[in-house]
């Protein structure tokens, strides 16, 4: 990967809608060589392209919960982690390592839903679950790609 590939690279980490002639400007190539630049990527390097849906859009809202196990075996948390997968609910699952073991992100039509997982959670173990409705977060740019340097700040859950 040389120079050119890691700019191509920062532009869409930036902004993946940006058209090749805008990229190709940037680096003062023609649209193109982007487009033959980015297929070589997309077949050496760019593994996935993830996408940030917005719920609320969709009639949903998404829905955070921090947990933490008060005291549980193995076993037990592999039975609790295979019923999060198996829950419609659940969006997000993400191995935390401090006051929290897990955090989990449900994908809910109201938050009434909330009392309902929480409860279902709590048959498989004895937990404690923090819900966070409304959340920002920031984006950091890659600037391993590239000497730019910016952020994005992203409001998450519920407006």
């Amino acid at each position: 990967m040389d120079k050119i590939d890691k700019i191509i690279l920062a532009e869409l980490a930036n902004n993946c809608r940006q058209p090749l002639s805008k990229i190709g400007k940037t680096i003062r190539k023609s649209p193109q060589f982007v487009k033959y630049r980015l297929e070589n990527l997309k077949e050496k390097t760019i593994k996935n392209i993830p996408i940030i849906i917005d719920f609320y859009s969709l009639g949903y809202q998404e829905v955070t919960a921090l947990i933490k196990f008060d005291i549980i075996d193995p076993i037990s948390e592999k039975i609790v982690i295979d019923h999060l997968f198996k829950m419609t609910e659940t969006y997000k699952l993400v191995y935390l390592n401090g006051n929290y073991d897990l955090l989990v992100s449900f994908v809910v039509k109201n938050l009434s839903e909330i009392p309902r997982i929480k409860e279902n959670l709590e048959t498989f173990a004895k937990t404690n679950i923090i819900f966070l409705t409304n959340y920002s977060a920031k984006i950091l740019s890659h600037n391993y790609l590239s000497e730019k340097y910016s952020e994005k700040k992203i409001i998450l859950g519920s407006k």
